[in-house]
């Protein structure tokens, strides 16, 4: 049995998510696996500037990042805001039982010289869970998922 209170999260997590869905042009659709099947386009900025955003807390969010907590870091040395500089994320997901495969592609201002340079030293370091690809001469990033427990 769902609790109520798990129910009324994922209402509310639904809710938000549906205020920053974009729509996916034909030129987005370019960059996209020829068997994705699946695909959600969130306008990250959208969503941060929503009335609901808002009341759930997104300026203590914004707080705990300005706060120095582990993990935000890597986001200072990069020079990365993700409440400025986070424009979009799109998910696309192929059909069939190829549940490990996926593409997630980020939409931003990002100082790409800071990003290849600290995922270059990522990669030589962990090289059994990134992997660096070129692809039409951009740069790619493959991450392995740590497996789950489900």
């Amino acid at each position: 049995m769902v609790s109520l209170h798990r129910c009324f999260s994922f209402v509310v997590a639904f809710s938000l998510a549906l205020s920053g869905i974009a729509p996916v042009t034909a030129q987005d659709t370019k960059s996209l696996p020829t068997d994705t099947q699946a695909l959600v386009r969130i306008n990250i900025q959208s969503l941060i500037n929503s009335s609901l955003a808002k009341s759930m807390g997104i300026d203590q969010a914004k707080e705990m990042l300005n706060a120095g907590l582990p993990g935000t870091e890597i986001l200072k040395e990069l020079g990365f805001d993700p409440f400025k500089d986070l424009h979009s994320v799109t998910i696309a997901a192929p059909g069939g039982n190829e549940n490990e495969k996926g593409l997630i592609l980020v939409s931003g201002n990002f100082n790409s010289k800071k990003l290849n340079a600290k995922a270059g030293e990522q990669a030589k370091d962990k090289k059994d869970q990134i992997k660096t690809h070129d692809v039409s001469g951009k740069v790619v990033y493959e991450l392995k998922m740590p497996e789950q427990q489900v």
